[in-house]
């Protein structure tokens, strides 16, 4: 059986402060941000889109940063791969973005797996 192959937009770390201004307009405190970026569950792309990334799962979701953006693509390799962030604990949170999951993870802040859907109904 072939592998599939995960295709990402092309990192551009020149962007990273409008990513980080973008997720503090979230409200999202600096430990989440350091958190996400130490992880690589985020990068900024050429377009200055926030990248959500699990490579373990093969899947992404992008989020245009722009004020009112509406640009959501996903990318995985089999619809049933998603971005999450947390550890296995004993709950999972189901959310339908990357920054609905980020918000629920600040809120909660307790031992679980908040995955994101990326609007998948």
């Amino acid at each position: 059986m072939e592998q599939k192959q995960l295709y990402l937009p092309q990192r551009d770390d020149r962007q990273t402060k409008r990513i980080v201004a973008y997720l503090k307009r979230l409200g999202l405190s600096e430990r989440t941000i350091q958190k996400l970026f130490e992880e690589g569950l985020i990068y900024p792309d050429e377009r200055s889109n926030a990248v959500f990334v699990n490579y373990a799962q093969s899947a992404a979701e992008v989020k245009g940063t722009a004020e009112n953006s509406r640009f959501m693509p996903t990318y995985r390799i089999a619809p049933d791969r998603f971005w999450y962030i947390g550890k296995k604990g004993d709950k999972i949170y189901i959310c339908a973005s990357a920054t609905d999951a980020l918000a629920l993870y600040e809120l909660k802040g307790e031992n679980a797996i908040y995955a994101s859907m990326a609007g998948a109904t």
